[in-house]
């Protein structure tokens, strides 16, 4: 590994900067002259660390990384594009196609400002849970050695900062980072919520 030089990487979350750190990624893991030693990430950048962490140690190495990443990415846009979030035919028509105009949006916000988590989704139905653990084998994550992995969360109860490490890693957790709290009731993890 002559001229590679290893890198360290920091991942924000904030929802839709998931999908622009999914292109940085790509471009990183193209360059030859690089190499992932260790992510630090939260909310959807703990997405895109443990999607990336699983194409990695399939056997892909960077290139397995890049192709997990975009399929997570794409399997995520096909399904927003029936979800309640939509913009309306209306919206598209004239330039207005942003989730600012969504009915679906528009009636969470209104619905979030007044009501706890588990009053308005009292399953605590998460569908991007549900496809993160459709698509991503945490026990392959967990045995990846290759990647330092640091997926951190916030303790309701201290509100203190808690990093999981890659080996203990789950959906469980990524969710718990990517907790939206007017939208979706703690993730409890080791009789802690998070």
């Amino acid at each position: 590994m002559n001229g590679v030089k290893k890198i360290s990487l920091g991942l924000q979350g904030g929802g839709a900067y998931g999908a622009f750190g999914w292109g940085a990624l790509d471009c990183l893991l193209a360059d030859g002259r690089l190499q992932i030693d260790g992510i630090g990430a939260a909310s959807a950048g703990a997405i895109n660390a443990v999607v990336l962490a699983d194409g990695y140690a399939r056997g892909g190495g960077p290139q397995g990384a890049r192709r997990k990443l975009r399929a997570f990415w794409n399997a995520l846009g096909q399904s927003a594009m029936m979800g309640p979030m939509r913009p309306t035919p209306f919206d598209w028509f004239s330039g207005r196609g942003s989730i600012e105009s969504s009915p679906g949006y528009l009636l969470l916000q209104l619905a979030s400002a007044g009501m706890a988590p588990g009053v308005m989704n009292p399953l605590n139905i998460n569908p991007l849970g549900t496809l993160l653990a459709s698509l991503v084998d945490f026990e392959r994550v967990r045995a990846c050695e290759e990647l330092k992995l640091f997926i951190s969360g916030t303790n309701v109860r201290t509100g203190k900062g808690h990093n999981f490490r890659r080996d203990e890693l789950t959906v469980d957790h990524v969710m718990a980072s990517a907790c939206v709290p007017q939208v979706f009731a703690p993730v409890h993890i080791d009789g802690e919520a998070y």
